[in-house]
């Protein structure tokens, strides 16, 4: 069974994956950016390849994009979950706590 420290950092690596991720994604959508004479690194040759190409950095661009926010949104929901865990853990304890011991 995951601890709640485990459930945590796992939450913590999906969230930084998710931020090397999306700085991954301002790379490519600069670099790769088609301009009127050009795309990404290749000089533009005809109309067809320019849609192509288009096509290409759209579909890559929202790809990246949503998983960056897929990422996100599965590490909070595991950062919740941890901490919830937590608290039930805590609770349960203090449950036990009270008790009546037989002496």
């Amino acid at each position: 069974m995951m601890t709640p420290t485990d459930i945590k950092s796992a939450g913590s690596r999906y969230i930084a994956l998710g931020s090397a991720l999306e700085e991954r994604a301002r790379a490519f959508r600069d670099d790769a950016a088609p301009t009127p004479r050009c795309f990404g690194l290749v000089e533009g040759a005809s109309r067809e390849l320019d849609d192509h190409y288009l096509d290409f950095y759209t579909e890559t661009s929202d790809y990246i994009t949503d998983l960056h926010r897929k990422l996100t949104a599965a590490g909070t929901a595991l950062l919740r979950i941890g901490r919830n865990q937590e608290r039930v853990e805590a609770h349960e304890q203090e449950q036990i706590r009270r008790l009546p011991h037989g002496d």
